[in-house]
């Protein structure tokens, strides 16, 4: 999981730097690797989401829907990909891609992280959630479960109703878009947004955010290192101020 940062001048100083892009690599189901081992490990899939060019927004596209009004791309296994769709690759464990436009009422905030269920059938749950994690649920299930992190979920339901009416998810246009990975083992979530009031001297940027909201058992118990060990589960102000470099980060 690597990301791409950029730094845009419209912005503020300290407040002008964003990710732009995100790689994962997918690995081997049939085993869960320790995530920090050394060891050679065989890749699966890969899967980069990335602003097409930092220096536009909007610029659209010939077919009408595309992600971010143009302004994103998945590239999944040298693949790429943009527009809004379910896209499923089943080989070699199989993972699914689900992206699409969305109102930004209706965007989510940015904590959303689910503690898997404790057990000591740590192996039968591992199972468990990984037929979860692929099951055909539909793109809408996924912002039906998370109306409580939406920045407005009185405006968006009436958006959503619509979408359930009309079965027309994939064909909106907008500029902000939402992603799913969904692997056998671990499921990231990303919110795409951009401000492009370039008339106006605001802070022009795009920003991709991502996090995993679900992982298996068997992912959980590992000891993570680094800033996803670090910072896993801390929410409280005070553990915020421990991790961060200074107090205005």
């Amino acid at each position: 999981w690597n990301m791409k940062f950029h730094k845009f001048s419209r912005c503020p100083e300290e407040e002008d730097m964003f990710v732009t892009g995100v790689g994962i690599g997918v690995y081997s189901p049939g085993h869960v690797p320790r995530i920090f081992d050394k060891g050679v490990r065989a890749l699966l899939h890969s899967v980069a989401i990335k602003v097409k060019d930092e220096d536009f927004f909007s610029p659209g596209c010939d077919q009408g829907f595309c992600l971010g009004d143009g302004s994103l791309e998945l590239v999944v296994d040298n693949i790429p990909i943009d527009i809004p769709g379910d896209y499923s690759f089943p080989d070699s464990g199989g993972i699914r891609v689900i992206a699409y436009n969305i109102l930004g009422e209706c965007s989510r905030k940015w904590y959303d992280y689910v503690q898997p269920e404790k057990s000591i059938h740590d192996s039968v749950l591992a199972e468990q959630n990984r037929d979860l994690l692929l099951s055909q649920k539909g793109p809408l299930d996924f912002l039906l479960e998370g109306k409580g992190e939406m920045i407005n979920s009185d405006i968006c339901n009436g958006w959503i109703n619509e979408r359930m009416e009309n079965g027309d998810i994939f064909s909106q246009l907008g500029g902000w878009s939402t992603v799913h990975i969904l692997t056998p083992n671990v499921h990231f979530h990303i919110e795409y947004r951009q401000n492009s009031d370039l008339k106006n001297d605001v802070c022009s940027y795009h920003s991709v955010d991502t996090w995993m909201s679900r992982v298996t058992p068997d992912l959980e118990n590992q000891e993570w290192q680094g800033i996803l060990g670090e910072t896993r589960g801390k929410q409280s102000d005070a553990e915020r101020s421990v991790l961060l470099f200074g107090q205005l980060d």
